[in-house]
């Protein structure tokens, strides 16, 4: 569906072709061969659906944020961190330019409660595991992004769908919608003119 849909926007079907062309359909075998290689050391607890939706704030009368909680928990595993990371920064930032501050304060973070006795992760190590799971920001881009930025006026009432609705060619899927959302098309640009350079 992304790539069809994308493919209809003219100033993104330049990406459409490169991405049918590099990726294609080997898009989740070589993200389930990245997922399956040893990163050593390098794991952590995943939340597995970090991103906004999934932050309690605590915040002052003046709306400076005091603290947060991480809720829902359904999807965690051991895994590098980057599979966290790549998911919230694309669902949950608007700038890109934010990436690497925040992964500075993730590596900080991590290296002050691991034991003394191992090693603190560089930011060469925490920039190699981001770069071995673009193609896992870039599934999210396609896949997940659409859903989780969609008008909530806009979301399908599947009670008032049908089975032949879904089961009928990916033309005329009742998803199709969300990729022609205007917050999803401003956000998906950007992403694509990175995963371009990638």
């Amino acid at each position: 569906m992304f790539m069809l849909e994308m493919r209809k926007q003219s100033h993104l079907k330049k990406y459409t072709d490169l991405f049918r062309d590099t990726l294609g359909a080997e898009m989740w075998t070589l993200l389930m061969e990245e997922m399956r290689k040893d990163c050593g050391w390098l794991k952590v607890l995943n939340h597995g659906d970090f991103w906004t939706n999934n932050i309690l704030y605590k915040y002052d009368d003046q709306g400076n944020i005091l603290d947060l909680k991480l809720v829902d928990f359904q999807f965690t595993r051991s895994a590098s961190p980057a599979m966290d990371l790549q998911l919230f920064f694309v669902t949950s930032l608007c700038d890109r330019t934010d990436i690497e501050h925040l992964t500075e304060i993730y590596r900080v973070t991590l290296n002050s409660n691991l034991p003394k006795s191992v090693a603190p992760l560089s930011r060469a190590q925490i920039q190699a595991e981001l770069n071995r799971f673009e193609v896992k920001g870039f599934i999210v881009a396609a896949c997940l992004l659409p859903g989780a930025v969609i008008n909530r006026d806009e979301i399908i009432n599947y009670d008032d769908t049908t089975e032949e609705q879904f089961s009928s060619s990916v033309e005329d899927s009742p998803h199709n919608f969300m990729y022609r959302d205007a917050t999803y098309l401003s956000m998906i640009e950007p992403l694509l003119m990175h995963y371009n350079k990638v």
